[in-house]
């Protein structure tokens, strides 16, 4: 989770410097989102597997 929250932190701050872009908080909160449920998905699927 960490790792991810880092990773769209670093893309948001790159983007600054890149020409027509621009890092947006609102995109790290995405970001996030989809990582909280890509992880919750998998662990729910692990569990269910598991029993």
């Amino acid at each position: 989770m960490a790792i991810c929250v880092l990773f769209a932190i670093s893309d948001e701050v790159h983007q600054l410097f890149v020409p027509g872009r621009a890092g947006q908080v609102m995109d790290v909160v995405i970001d996030t989102t989809g990582a909280i449920a890509g992880i919750s998905g998998y662990l729910g699927l692990e569990k269910l597997l598991r029993g």
